[in-house]
């Protein structure tokens, strides 16, 4: 049995009256519903990924605050303060990050800036 190329279906259809155009639409459709409905979905191989991505970060925290909890004297302005030395660390990483991020932001306003500039000027 010989099947007709997906290029022929427009060509086969302009043949067709508008009663059997309507019934083969709806037939693709019923058929669509039933294949989904009866469809069994892949498993999620991202929510797995991130779930141990998850699990690693936090056996590593577990282990940094363990290996890094001996108490450090901190010198702020003029008091000083005795912390757990991971407390230094993650204010630090904190400060860092937020910085950083700053830093992006106004140099990615600046470049919107040059370029609306660019944009006039054309």
């Amino acid at each position: 049995m010989s099947r007709a190329c997906c290029h022929d279906a427009p060509e086969q259809l302009h043949s067709l009256p508008a009663d059997s155009l309507v019934s083969v639409a709806t037939e693709r459709e019923e058929d669509a519903k039933t294949t989904e409905v009866g469809r069994v979905d892949p498993p999620n191989y991202r929510l797995y990924i991130r779930i141990g991505v998850l699990i690693a970060i936090g056996l590593t925290a577990l282990l940094f605050v363990v290996g890094n909890s001996e108490q450090v004297q901190v010198r702020i302005i003029f008091s000083d303060y005795w912390v757990p030395m991971y407390v230094v660390i993650v204010i630090s990483l904190v400060l860092g990050l937020l910085i950083g991020a700053l830093a992006t932001a106004i140099l990615l306003h600046r470049r919107q800036k040059r370029r609306i500039g660019k944009r006039e000027e054309v």
